[in-house]
């Protein structure tokens, strides 16, 4: 026969086993740990994979800067939400300004962000891409995909790409980071 204090000292640990076994499957749910990788992230994965390694490819290349920043803002404009972007950078003032003034914003925004990209990464020489998982933000239109690139002379990059689904329906960039 149990005394008072060994039934008190079982329903202690019972319930102490209890709320780590919920604490664990809260934190492996919330992560996706045992979630399959669902259809738009697989699509989402293979967007970033795909453009990822265009750049690669152009950073990769002994063509002239022109040349590179030419091929870099194709392949940026093809999959980059440029209208987004801008109307996120500009805050508030983004409806208070003209509509020939925002497409003046978005062409120079489009522009700063191919010179300086093309600026700070021409010459590096990567190896490839590793994506270390997807988080869908919200449900099949907001993504984060966690990545690291491969430098072939350097430490690798680890690199945190969003992307979204825009109203037609299209994958879109909206951040690189």
């Amino acid at each position: 026969m149990m005394t008072v204090k060994q039934n008190v000292t079982e329903a202690f640990h019972q319930r102490r086993n209890l709320i780590g076994a919920l604490i664990f499957a809260v934190t492996i749910f919330s992560t996706g740990f045992l979630n399959p990788t669902s259809a738009g992230a697989a699509q989402v994965e293979a967007m970033v994979t795909d453009f990822g390694n265009q750049v690669i490819k152009i950073l990769s290349s002994n063509a002239p800067r022109s040349q590179q920043e030419n091929r870099f803002r194709t392949v940026f404009n093809r999959n980059a939400d440029i209208s987004t972007i801008a109307r996120f950078t500009l805050g508030k003032y983004a409806r208070k300004i003209k509509s020939s003034q925002r497409n003046e914003f978005h062409r120079l925004l489009s522009r700063f962000i191919v010179k300086v990209f093309i600026g700070r990464m021409r010459g590096t020489k990567s190896t490839g891409i590793e994506l270390r998982g997807t988080n869908e933000r919200k449900k099949d239109r907001d993504y984060l995909v966690k990545s690291i690139v491969k430098i072939s002379d350097g430490a690798p990059v680890l690199v945190n790409w969003r992307v979204f689904r825009n109203k037609s329906g299209r994958l879109r960039l909206f951040d690189i980071s």
